[in-house]
């Protein structure tokens, strides 16, 4: 597994897009979620960074929502992940296609944080 996404919600996730796009270098490569264009896709080629516009949404601060990782083979990911237990054991929560394309299992570890797990990866990957 290789770390290829991390996602954030943000209070002005224009402004924030700007931010890494001109000032660090980041690459939008597309918009989606709900509304649509609420979430900015970013990438350095590499690791994808998810801007999750928060607007009218008192309940969530701004900052990290969740990570993600890449895997070979995503039905032998999730099934070593659900076959966890004791203290290493991970919820499954209900997964996502992004853009009709990108799929992704959603699952948190034992202290709750959300990750996600994606065999086809995010857009602008490499």
């Amino acid at each position: 597994m290789k770390i290829r996404h991390v996602a954030m919600f943000s209070s002005d996730h224009d402004r924030l897009a700007k931010f890494y796009t001109r000032v660090l270098g980041l690459e939008e490569v597309s918009r989606g979620g709900s509304p649509p264009g609420n979430t900015i896709y970013l990438t350095d080629g590499y690791i994808n960074v998810a801007i999750i516009g928060t607007k009218g949404a008192e309940s969530q601060p701004p900052g990290v929502n969740h990570i993600g990782f890449k895997v070979d083979d995503l039905e032998e990911a999730k099934e070593m992940l659900r076959s966890q237990e004791g203290d290493l054991k991970v919820d499954e929560q209900p997964g996502l296609a992004l853009h009709g394309q990108y799929f992704e299992a959603k699952f948190k570890d034992p202290e709750g944080f959300v990750f996600d797990v994606s065999q086809s990866g995010w857009p602008g990957q490499q």
